[in-house]
């Protein structure tokens, strides 16, 4: 992961207050990857699995991707790529 995306993960970390394992982030290629690795990071922690868990998670990470200004053209799809289509290179 490129030091641009390791501060988006660390910002989302920060977000959710979870602790997303490097291992599981790096294997995230589209945004709706990393959405379901913070979903089963807040169940692990008590929350219930739920639409609007995942909603809730979408929502944030949309938030934090438009406060580091890191939004492309055509917005954020669960299909977006991390490297290319939200951050320039890995």
């Amino acid at each position: 992961m490129g030091l641009e995306t390791v501060e988006i993960v660390m910002d989302l970390e920060d977000y959710f207050k979870v602790e997303i394992p490097d291992s599981r982030a790096s294997a995230c290629v589209t945004v709706a990857e990393l959405q379901d690795v913070i979903v089963d990071l807040l169940v692990a922690s008590g929350r219930d699995r739920s639409p609007e868990l995942s909603q809730f998670v979408w929502d944030g990470i949309v938030q934090v991707l438009k406060s580091g200004k890191c939004i492309p053209r055509d917005g954020v799809r669960p299909d977006s790529k991390w490297i290319g289509d939200i951050t320039t290179h890995g």
